[in-house]
């Protein structure tokens, strides 16, 4: 027992599991944990940290810890010179007897007396095989150790390999304390595979949780681990136990044991025909290993095994799978496959949202089940907004189940983002979310028609219809006096808060039902309608052309109102010559002095006080707006000032558009007109109808764009509660409430004074 740190210096494998990370290291961990689950792993033994920590003390490394911890200021030498140190003390310094009498006896007790059983030793670092890191790769493995002295070498190289340039550098980019990794060594008995691989039991290129992936080469494993070998290759669906994929390569390169310790690489001649490394019967059995692992640990793994002569299947190490994306959460209730719309990217934004930016989109989806009168139970509600990677998903199972809904769907997305669109008509023919009886459409339709009644939202829908100026208006000024309300000042900063969710929550009821019911549906449902009579007729091919030059259209207004104030500025020799020489980021850090010249200040500000609550990933609260930063609209400024040709002008296409809408119309028309007997009727019913998607369609953009104003007034609500923080010493800048959750920021401002 070694005094100074009260642990053993041996452990077996019988005598660890999981929890034992700090005595023998990530990879020792993981094998005892598979041997005390009655997984066949090849016998062995961990020398523990505590050995290490023995080495470490007696060579007196902290010169070159605290040397480490100032290397990027550049006042020590650079990390590589100082971990090429350290290892050079490691490998001098004496090895304390105790250890060597200890790690002699382990081995013995595994090789016998003649001591010459060929081992593994493997490095087992306290910062490697870790839930949500791996570090793989990071130290050292010696294989075919023979001879007591041979694996007291190898135990001090993997040692030593603690402080490999890799090794420090990799821990100094995941922000880890290198004085706080310790390292163990794992010695065990090497299996003489005739094959070796990789089982992955969920697939780490598609992220597919119900595939299994297998890897395998003739001998060792290291040709395969290293890159040196092209492994044979196999993808099983887990739910049937079927091979779904199969790909025999040339290895190119074996390695395998030589007598007396050591290995050696053979390259071998390509082999027309080659049968693979292993039969199907063994792909199959190893895929329902990998299954019995995953389910012990509770997670996907990545395993390493090998095959021995007589058909055995070993188990040499497994570790977390670090690299898949997460499930969303919270998980269904039931074991069938979900499907799950991601409004991010839907929105264009491919990275994750702030953790308030989430809450508050989880709130507007709290409000939508409010309107549905879903259960608050979520074991029995449907999930409206779950979450994965900091990303928001929308679960869309039950729509696709419904032939209603599916419809619904179709019509949405053939004005919407087109990528979505191609991307959900491939599960529309899917057969695992085939259309589902009557019952089950009626299950969800009857909640949306009760919501729907409950809101007088058919008369309203119908009469916004007929009259189509009066359905937008009386929408767009519904939302116009909720952001009015939300507008309104807040006394105190927990106060704010707690307005920024009920803004959230109560915005499906106050502003985005009217825009989409009074406007938006009465015009998908007009843009429908026509493309069937047009189809009749064979002239839908033209409905794309009558949505073009929409009016009511935001993001149109929006460039078009830009536009304008980049015609005032050309007149104007102060702000041309700004606009030309300094850059956005120059011109934005001028605006927020007032430095401008006049004419630009003053366009940019008029501009900013309409549309400066968009921005770059503008659906996330906690990214900043144009207001914050208007970078980007003076580089569309700049560029617009310097636009030659009257036909590349934003006004001058936008009218292009509009006759050329107006000129498909005609067409479509026409054809109807002559298409049977009821065609002159039908042209008029047509005619009708595509008014209406001219003067409804273009508010698609209208939820989103009110939405984001919402949003913005949020984000202000929200930096006053930072504010707040920052005063009682809860938060170092205001900024940082956007990166906590709510319920987290609820606790700061019930905390006390940290500074008192």
């Amino acid at each position: 027992m070694n005094d100074v740190l009260n642990m053993p210096l041996i452990l077996p494998f019988d005598a660890i599991d999981r929890t034992m990370l700090a005595e023998v290291g990530g990879k020792g961990a993981n094998l005892g944990e598979l041997v005390k689950a009655g997984f066949l792993v090849p016998p062995g033994f961990c020398v523990t940290t505590a050995a290490y920590g023995m080495v470490a003390k007696e060579t007196d490394l902290e010169p070159v810890l605290a040397a480490l911890d100032h290397a990027h200021k550049g006042k020590v030498p650079p990390p590589g010179a100082l971990a090429a140190a350290a290892r050079a003390a490691i490998l001098a310094a004496p090895l304390p007897d105790e250890i060597a009498t200890a790690v002699t006896a382990a081995y013995k007790g595994l090789a016998g007396d003649g001591g010459m059983v060929p081992m593994a030793v493997r490095s087992s670092a306290t910062a490697e095989d870790l839930p949500d890191a791996s570090f793989a790769g990071q130290q050292e493995t010696y294989l075919n150790i023979v001879g007591t002295q041979a694996v007291l070498e190898a135990v001090r190289q993997c040692w030593a390999s603690l402080w490999t340039d890799r090794a420090v550098a990799y821990r100094a980019q995941e922000g880890l304390n290198q004085r706080a990794v310790q390292l163990a060594v794992v010695v065990q008995q090497m299996i003489p595979s005739v094959v070796s691989g990789v089982l992955f039991t969920a697939n780490p290129l598609t992220n597919r949780r119900q595939e299994a992936v297998i890897d395998a080469i003739p001998g060792l494993g290291e040709a395969l681990v290293s890159g040196m070998a092209n492994p044979d290759h196999w993808v099983i669906d887990r739910a049937t136990m079927h091979i779904t994929q199969r790909h025999v390569n040339e290895p190119g390169v074996v390695i395998r044991p030589k007598a007396g310790g050591g290995t050696e690489q053979i390259r071998l001649p390509a082999e027309k025909g080659r049968l693979p490394a292993l039969t199907d019967r063994s792909v199959l059995e190893l895929a329902r290993l990998g299954a019995q692992v995953e389910a012990h640990y509770g997670r996907p793994q990545d395993i390493e095994w090998a095959l021995d002569e007589a058909g055995t299947l070993w188990l040499v190490q497994t570790r977390p799978i670090t690299t898949l994306f997460p499930v969303p959460k919270p998980q269904p209730v039931n074991d069938t496959v979900h499907a799950y719309f991601s409004f991010n990217i839907a929105q264009g934004v491919l990275g994750p949202l702030t953790p308030m930016g989430l809450d508050l989109f989880r709130q507007l989806a709290t409000g939508v089940a409010g309107l549905l009168r879903l259960p608050p139970d979520p074991a029995r509600a449907s999930h409206i907004l779950t979450e994965a990677g900091y990303r928001g998903y929308i679960d869309v199972t039950a729509v696709l189940h419904s032939p209603v809904g599916r419809r619904l769907l179709r019509g949405l997305l053939r004005v919407g983002e087109p990528r979505t669109g191609d991307a959900l008509e491939v599960l529309l023919t899917d057969a695992r979310f085939a259309p589902g009886g009557l019952k089950s459409t009626w299950h969800g339709l009857r909640r949306v028609l009760r919501m729907a009644v409950r809101m007088h939202v058919p008369e309203r829908v119908l009469l916004a219809f007929v009259r189509p100026d009066w359905g937008r208006q009386v929408a767009q000024g519904r939302a116009e006096a909720f952001l009015a309300e939300a507008a309104r000042p807040c006394a105190e900063p927990a106060a704010a808060l707690e307005r920024a969710v009920a803004l959230l929550t109560s915005a499906p009821e106050r502003m985005v039902l009217p825009l989409i019911g009074l406007a938006l549906l009465p015009g998908l449902a007009s843009f429908e309608l026509a493309r069937r009579l047009a189809a009749d007729a064979g002239r839908d091919d033209r409905m794309s052309m009558v949505t073009r030059g929409l009016p009511y259209d935001v993001t149109t207004t929006m460039n078009l109102d830009l536009w304008q104030v980049a015609t005032k500025l050309r007149a104007d020799s102060a702000a041309n010559k700004a606009l030309g020489q300094q850059t956005p980021q120059e011109l934005a850090a001028l605006y927020q002095r007032t430095s401008l010249p006049p004419v630009l200040q003053e366009g940019v500000r008029g501009f900013l006080e309409r549309y400066g609550a968009r921005g770059v990933a503008e659906i996330d609260v906690g990214l900043p707006r144009w207001r914050d930063d208007p970078m980007h609209v003076l580089g569309v400024l700049a560029n617009y000032v310097r636009l030659t040709g009257a036909d590349a002008a934003p006004d001058i296409q936008f009218r292009r558009a509009q006759v050329e809408a107006k000129t498909a119309m005609a067409q479509m028309g026409e054809a109807v007109r002559h298409d049977g007997a009821f065609g002159p009727l039908r042209a008029l019913v047509l005619g009708w109808l595509l008014q209406r998607v001219r003067a409804l369609v273009g508010m698609r953009e209208s939820p989103k764009f009110f939405l984001v104003r919402l949003l913005g007034r949020s984000r202000e609500l929200l930096e006053q509660a930072g504010a707040g923080l920052v005063q009682v010493g809860r938060l170092e800048q205001a900024d940082d409430i956007f990166f906590l959750h709510i319920a987290e920021a609820r606790e700061a401002f019930a905390g006390q004074d940290q500074r008192s």
